[in-house]
């Protein structure tokens, strides 16, 4: 009896064992997986979707690992639904389209010993002229003083790539389909200044462009009286009524003094009262030689590059004439 009992103990205790074990082993088998993509001709792969034209084909793509059967759906003509090979990590594919507008979920369902999956792709099938590249560009501000900057903003739909015209992106002449970048110092002298930008997509590009001026730099003009006063120059000085200004030549911002206007027939002029008479009009008189003399000293600076024109508008804007 006893030996008895003893062997059944050893046939349970294997049992358990064995069950143990198959249990062990079962666990451990993994799920199937499934890579799903889609992509046009040219185009890289998608795991979501992709949008084609109706002329257009889409791309399916898919491997398998842990799978023993796999079966798609979703393709009302036939091309993709039905079983599909197991493929053991190697890529098959399978082309469908030309398609109707709308759009299209295609599916793939893998079976294995632990489990099953499950990947879905879309393919969006719209008109050809709703997937060419649009591009919006914008500055601000659009108008800048003197050595000013601007922002420029771009974004474009159905791109993949944009490239500037006549200015750099973070210094490169690439860059992506949307951002953000200040441009500047913005000079007058270069004014006005347009962006351009190009954006590429798989259905073509489009361009955009946006203008920027810089204001130009204004200083009031001086009046000057009397005969050989400074005239003319950088600062643009006047000669009082009665008077017209002789330039000494015809460079820009040439300068002059004042002369009698020549009376047209049939006219008399008369020359400001007072000029040249009296020991405070001889001290005025003096005052004007050396402001004509600093004049000339600064467009002198301002031809040899030591000062800058605005520079120079600075200096003789802060001159003051005495009446």
């Amino acid at each position: 009896m006893k030996k008895i009992k003893a062997l059944l103990l050893m046939v349970s205790c294997a049992l358990v064992v064995n069950v143990g074990v198959v249990i062990t082993h079962a666990q451990q088998i993994p799920a199937p997986t499934v890579t799903f993509t889609v992509n046009r001709a040219s185009d890289n792969p998608s795991a979501t979707g992709i949008s084609i034209s109706t002329s257009d084909f889409a791309y399916l793509n898919w491997a398998t690992v842990n799978a023993d059967g796999c079966n798609a759906s979703g393709d009302p003509s036939g091309a993709w639904s039905g079983p599909k090979s197991v493929t053991q990590t190697k890529q098959a594919t399978t082309i469908v389209g030309p398609l109707s507008l709308g759009t299209h979920i295609y599916t793939i369902t893998c079976n294995g010993g632990g489990g099953m999956t499950t990947s879905s792709v879309a393919v969006n099938v719209l008109p050809f002229s709703a997937l060419i590249p649009a591009v919006t560009l914008s500055a601000s501000p659009t108008s800048v003083s003197d050595g000013g900057s601007t922002t420029l903003t771009w974004s474009a739909t159905n791109a993949n790539s944009c490239s500037p015209s006549k200015w750099l992106i973070n210094g490169s002449t690439s860059n992506g389909p949307s951002g953000s970048q200040t441009a500047g110092p913005l000079s007058n002298s270069g004014s006005p200044y347009t962006f351009g930008l190009t954006c590429y997509g798989y259905y073509g590009n489009s361009s955009n462009s946006v203008t920027v001026t810089v204001a130009s730099i204004s200083t009031p003009a001086k009046k000057l009286g009397g005969a050989g006063e400074f005239c003319g120059g950088i600062a643009a000085f006047q000669c009082i009524a009665g008077y017209s200004c002789k330039l000494d030549g015809s460079y820009p911002d040439a300068g002059g003094t004042c002369v009698v206007t020549t009376p047209t027939q049939g006219t008399t002029t008369t020359a400001p009262s007072g000029t040249g008479a009296g020991s405070t009009q001889t001290i005025r008189q003096q005052i004007i030689q050396l402001i004509i003399t600093l004049v000339q000293l600064v467009q002198q600076a301002v031809t040899q590059g030591t000062i800058s024109h605005s520079q120079a508008l600075t200096i003789l804007g802060s001159i003051q004439i005495p009446q």
